[in-house]
């Protein structure tokens, strides 16, 4: 599958103080990433990352996402705007991954394993936008009751209670 959203950075390359990157996805990008994620639209995509170097295989990205995106009501099926945000880390390392050599805090970040030191920053933040979509997003102001006669009275079973016993 190619990537719709791609910035691929050397690991080798980041500056021991680190490195800052701002992301801005195009007008092209923006639509073949409403199509992977089943969207009206992507009105924008940006992100702030910085990755900095844990020691010499071990590096961090940390980023803050905003998106302005068209959702459908999982009520009423109308489309609507929303702005979604959130911040990540993720952890990135040359080394191979076992067992023995997992000696980062697992509760927090997800950890990679990087085998050529090229990384996809741009494909970093469209995973943590899909993340960031609710699953069954509701328009503002919009409720859903359930009541319970109304099923009583489509039931198929009601007819029996007229039966005498």
């Amino acid at each position: 599958m190619k990537n719709e959203f791609t910035h691929v950075i050397d690991l080798r390359q980041v500056k021991p103080q680190g490195c800052e990157y701002k992301l801005n996805a195009s007008k092209k990008q923006l639509e073949s990433l409403a199509i992977r994620f089943k969207l009206p639209k992507i009105e924008y995509l940006r992100a702030n990352l910085e990755m900095m170097p844990e020691n010499k295989h071990d590096f961090t990205l940390m980023g803050e996402v905003e998106a302005k995106v068209t959702l459908t009501c999982g009520i009423t099926l109308e489309n609507f705007d929303k702005v979604i945000k959130g911040k990540f880390s993720e952890i990135f390392t040359t080394k191979k991954l076992n067992e023995d050599n997992l000696d980062f805090d697992m509760d927090d970040d997800i950890v990679t394993e990087v085998k050529d030191g090229m990384v996809d920053i741009a494909e970093v933040v469209a995973e943590q936008l899909s993340l960031l979509i609710p699953d069954f997003p509701r328009k503002e102001g919009v409720s859903f009751e359930f009541k319970d006669e109304e099923i009583q009275e489509s039931n198929p079973f009601s007819v029996l209670k007229n039966l005498k016993k």
